[in-house]
Parts: C-alpha cells; structure tokens; sequence
C-alpha cells in the first residue's frame, strides 16, 4: 500500500515476535482446555479469550493479504498460515467439548450471563459432527503442505505471468482492467492476450485445481460432508433449500437477460455479443473519471443512501486506507482486508477512471464499512458468512448505481447506467451460474480420477451454454483459469454468495426505500449481527421474510427485469448513435 510505516504495518522482525506470542497463548490455552472440565464460568473466560486470539490473528492475516497484493508477504507467510491453523486447532477443540457436554450442561451453558452473547456459535458446536482429535490434527498437520500450498502456488503463478497486449507487456490486473475500455479494439486485443496467456498456462492451473478439489474431497470423506457444496453451505450458514430456492428463480429468469445481451449486441451493430464486449460501456462521451472525481461520486451517492456510510467512507479516503494506483506487481482482483485490532480497513484495486472502477471502489468500501459496523464485537461473532459479506458490499455498490441512474438527464445517459447495472445482473445470475454449474460438475468428475484440460474446457463450455443460452459469442474457453475464487483453498463454492449478495442488497434497498432514514439503524444492526444468526434468521429478522421459498428472490429478480425492460424500451431510439 501507498503509506506502509502506518499502523497496520509490521516489519517481518515485529510480524515474528507477535505471531510468536500469539501462538505461546494459543498454546497455554489449549492446555487449559484440556485439563479442565466444561463449565459456564470456564467456557466464558475461554470464548473471550479465544475472540480475543481471532482478532490477533485475523490483524496478521490481513497484512499478508495486503502485502500478497504488492508480491511483498514471503516472509510473512509461514508463520501467518501457521498461528491460523493454531487457531482452527483451538476452535475445534471448543467444539468438542461442546459437543460432547451432557444435554443439561449445555443447556447451563446457554443461560449463563457470561455465554450469552455465544448463544448462535455454542448451538453450531453442540449440532456438528466432530472428528477424533487424532483426524483433526492430521487435517491440520496436512493443510500447510497439501490445500494451502496448492492456493499459494496458484498465486504465485498468475503473479509472474505477463499478458502482450499492443507490443506491450501487462500483468493480469492490467490486462483484464481493459475489458471496459471505450475503445472497442484495445478491448478485443486484450481479450485474446488473455486467452493465449492462459493457454499456455492451462496445464499447470489444471493439476493445481485437481489437487485442490482432490484434497479436498479426501478431507470432506473425513470430516462428513457428502459434497464440497454441503461444506460451503455450513460454512456460510446457509440452508440448501435457500440456495436451490434462489437459482430455481434465476434460472426461470435467464431468458430475459438474453434478450438484453441480445439488444446490447445490436446496439453495438453485431449479431450477437462477442464476450469481449460485454463490458463494453455505452457511452460515445467516452466519460473518465479522475479519482478524485470517482471518490467524490461515490460519497455524494453513498450520502443518499447511509450518512454513516458516507460519513466512513470520508475516514476510509482521508486515512488513504485505499490502494488504487495501477501498479504491475498488483493482484488481479480487487479486495478489502479488514484489521480488527485498529478497526480499520485497507483496500486494494486497480482504478483507471471508467464507470466500473467507480462501482468497484464502492463496492470495496461496502466490504470495509461492514468491518467498521463489527468494531467491538466479540472476535468469535466477527466470522460472518461470505454470502452477508457480498450483501454489504453490493449494496453500497448498487446505491452509488441506482443514485446516478435517478439523476441521468438524458436517454444516453440513462441508457448508459442501465448498462453498467444490467451487466452486473447478468455477472451474478449467467456468470456466476456458470462458475456455480462448472464446480458442480468438475467435483464429480473429479471423484473418479485427475480430470484433464480438455475435459475441463468441455466441462466449462457445458456450463457457459446453459447459463448464457447462446447469447454470446466465443466466451473464454480457458474462463476457469482465470477466476481465483477456484483457487481459494477453504472457500468451496465462492460463487453462489455473489447471487445471493446481489438479490439480498436489492431486498434491502427496497426496504430502504419503504421505511426511510429509519431503515438505516436497522441496516447496521443487520451487519453487526451478521457473524451471531443464521442467513435465514437475518432475513426473517430484519425483512421479515422467508428466504427458502422462490418467492422472495422473484422480487428481486423482477427489480432487475423492469432494467432490461427499460433497457429495451430506450435502446430504441438510441441505435443510430451507437452503429
């Protein structure tokens, strides 16, 4: 990041010293856990300092994920992944002692003053199935050398990659930044870099995609889950039935946004929609905005939406607490790394001034705003879902979005914005899909033996096709490659989260738009909450709504087909402008 000697920062001398200590009191604790047996005075004193210990080690995990983004966490690593795998150590031995107590211990456990506040995570722990202690710590033991190892070489090759685009080299983050260029050649020729880069990298990625879901399916055999879907599920504290619920009513959708692909295809004077267009703007302004203007966009909007969330993001800019220079050693993606000791927030991207860099940093600082609202919340209550996590984040997006949409002053520039939001609805409910459809089916290959690079791109074709119905042309055949999320060694099926983020911040929206400035207490309760409930408690709680039926997400879903609708309606007389 811009300013390294700040309070997040840690020379690789002090990040050794404390990682050191933090795992001497890990220590200590597991031993009094062991010697003593469960009792509400004693399981209180070590939920608290077990909270404690998590927000010490998230503060060094979220360094290295910053300096991971700079090529700078090498010597951060080792001890970072190890003071992590200590911890999970420390929580699965809470969880057997949980799990193992008598019905009327737990239920002391329960009404204890002390145990309160633990209520959601003591009732996870007494209804899982534990593993033998002998499992766990081979799991354990495993992890830095088989799952963890394959995620960092992932990223570790993407990071030494170069892309040739115009006689010139770039790195991943930059190439792909030009898929929004206005200028439709740039686009194109970047597009194909890519697929070649990634062509020449497909064996390599696929034998550490293999290994990945490989080791991962051995694991799941031990520890219970049928499916790696199952294990993201519990993971993100989600019932199936939700989920399913939610992709039925996607899917009965898709047509719909075919017919937009299909329009912005002709609009653009082809056929059908090349996918290197996709992210095409529609705008013959070509309009770029400065970071200072794209800074001060999104906190005009954001003040429409939340005044503590605009009031968070002026902290977030006037801290430099966001990394957005265009850098060549800079990861591909943009992310947010919340410190939970200092209470802040540091965000990485890549900003070159178009409409989508504009809507990645509000994004981002959704993600950070959601950091902020868990300050002083027990440590243990902060590990919320990535479904939620994608909720917040989207939903600062989406405000900026729909806030310029209400102000557009002309049919180009309402055009123009119902683009930019309808791309992002066909990311969560064709791309995602897509991602979602393509883990399904390599998992099960995978069960059966290596799977090989052919039958992986046959695989993603499959998914592409039935996600996007033939609504665009020559999509990526080595898409897989490119999409960390595959790569992330404990996150299965970072995909669905998005889907779910997206219809569920569109729910909140329309509550916003229904109760007022009276929603946004309940707004930043929902967040706060967010690491202590259930995803379908938090809705039935706070949108008094049931999540598992069809119903909820059609309303949503019908938010976004009134875009294409309007999309339609005013391409129509927007046609001649743009062949």
């Amino acid at each position: 990041m811009r300013n390294r000697q700040d309070s997040i920062f840690m020379d690789s001398d002090r990040f050794t010293y404390e990682s050191v200590a933090i795992q001497r009191e890990m220590d200590q604790l597991i031993v009094e856990i062991n010697k003593h047996s469960l009792s509400p005075v004693k399981m209180t004193d070590w939920l608290n300092q077990s909270s404690e210990l998590r927000k010490r080690v998230s503060q060094l995990t979220s360094l290295i994920a910053v300096l991971r983004s700079t090529n700078d966490s090498q010597s951060y690593e080792i001890y970072g992944s190890a003071c992590k795998q200590s911890f999970n150590h420390l929580l699965y031995l809470l969880q057997t002692k949980v799990a193992a107590a008598e019905e009327s211990t737990f239920r002391d456990l329960l009404k204890h003053e002390g145990t309160r506040h633990y209520a959601y995570i003591l009732q996870r722990w007494h209804d899982q199935r534990v593993l033998h202690q002998r499992e766990q710590e081979l799991i354990k033991d495993l992890s830095s050398d088989g799952l963890d190892a394959w995620g960092n070489f992932y990223q570790k090759v993407v990071a030494r990659m170069k892309f040739c685009v115009n006689d010139q080299e770039f790195s991943y983050a930059q190439a792909l930044s030009f898929r929004s260029s206005s200028d439709a050649h740039l686009r194109k020729r970047s597009f194909y870099a890519l697929e070649e880069g990634w062509r020449e990298q497909e064996d390599i990625i696929a034998q550490i995609y293999n290994r990945i879901t490989g080791y991962s399916i051995k694991k799941n055999n031990q520890t219970g889950y049928s499916t790696r879907l199952e294990e993201s599920l519990d993971q993100n504290r989600i019932k199936r039935e939700t989920i399913e619920a939610m992709w039925q009513a996607v899917d009965s959708y898709i047509p719909l946004f075919r017919d937009y692909l299909n329009e912005k295809a002709d609009l653009l004077g082809k056929e059908r929609l090349p996918y290197y267009d996709f992210w095409a703007p529609l705008s013959t302004s070509k309009r770029n905005y400065t970071y200072s203007e794209g800074v001060s966009f999104v906190l005009r909007h954001f003040g429409r939406a939340n005044s503590s969330l605009k009031t968070f993001a002026e902290l977030a800019v006037k801290e430099s607490w966001i990394d957005e220079q265009d850098r060549e050693e800079k990861r591909s993606y943009a992310f947010c790394a919340g410190f939970p000791m200092t209470n802040e927030s540091r965000i990485s991207m890549t900003y070159k001034g178009t409409m989508s860099d504009v809507l990645v940093l509000a994004h981002e600082l959704g993600h950070a705003f959601h950091n902020h609202q868990l300050s002083g919340v027990e440590g243990l209550n902060q590990m919320y879902p990535l479904t939620l996590a994608e909720t917040s984040s989207t939903f600062a997006e989406l405000s900026v979005l729909e806030g310029a949409m209400d102000e557009a002053h002309s049919e180009e520039e309402q055009l123009y914005l119902l683009d930019e939001k309808l791309k992002r609805s066909v990311m969560n409910f064709m791309n995602i899909r897509s991602r979602f459809l393509f883990e399904h089916s390599f998992e099960k290959e995978r069960r059966a033996g290596v799977v090989s690079v052919e039958r992986t791109n046959v695989l993603m074709k499959e998914a592409w096709e039935r996600s996007y119905q033939g609504s665009v042309v020559d999509p990526p055949a080595q898409f897989w490659t490119g999409i960390p999320h595959f790569y992330l060694p404990h996150a299965p099926y970072y995909n669905y989260p998005y889907t779910f983020g997206y219809l569920f911040a569109l729910s909140l929206m329309a509550k916003r738009r229904e109760k007022g400035e009276s929603f946004e207490d309940d707004y930043e309760l929902l967040l706060r909450n967010s690491g202590c409930m259930s995803v379908e408690d938090i809705a039935h709680t706070y949108l008094h709504e049931d999540i598992t039926e069809p119903g909820f997400w059609i309303k949503g879903l019908e938010l976004c087909a009134s875009d294409v609708r309007k999309f339609i309606a005013l391409s129509t007389t927007q046609k001649e402008v743009y062949k």
